[in-house]
């Protein structure tokens, strides 16, 4: 079964789990929270299935939570061509070498200092934009930083399934 050009909730539920699930496994890079979101259908809109998709990442254990965070390439790395982090990266990567250079680098430290990928929904953000909340990032405690890491990956998450089946 072919998606259609954008989410269809009609197309989205008539997907059997086995084609499904992977789909959503690659939206969220969690294939427990792909086959809760699956299992959790039908959803009366799109919006209705990001909030579940997000009450649903929050419950899982803090493990799998940050497997998925750290599934996530970090800004400015090599991502695979037509892959959903470099359309999401897209705007960034039209920043500045210096700037490019100064978020790896960060990120290095951000991973250091708390354990896991610096995240941020990168849609539409300049590199400068993404260099200075890494900046602001830096000075929070981790139970403060692990809370704006989930709710990015929650931001994301919703993204993704906004745009699932878009061809652009």
């Amino acid at each position: 079964m072919s998606p259609p050009p954008s989410l269809d909730l009609a197309w989205f539920h008539a997907l059997p789990d086995d084609q499904l699930v992977p789909i959503l496994q690659d939206v969220f890079a969690s294939a427990p929270l792909a086959v809760q979101v699956a299992s959790g259908r039908p959803y009366i809109s799109i919006e209705a299935l990001c909030a579940y998709a997000t009450k649903a990442l929050y419950a899982l254990p803090h493990g799998e939570i940050f497997a998925s965070v750290n599934a996530h390439p970090d800004i400015g790395a090599r991502v695979a061509s037509g892959s959903l982090s470099e359309k999401e990266q897209s705007t960034a990567a039209t920043s500045d070498a210096s700037t490019m250079q100064q978020i790896r680098a960060l990120s290095s430290t951000y991973r250091a200092r708390f354990g896991f990928t610096f995240l941020i929904k990168a849609a539409g953000l300049s590199g400068e934009e993404i260099l200075a909340a890494l900046e602001r990032r830096l000075e929070n405690d981790r139970a403060t930083e692990e809370r704006h890491a989930m709710e990015n990956l929650a931001a994301i998450n919703a993204l993704r399934l906004h745009g699932i089946g878009t061809t652009s």
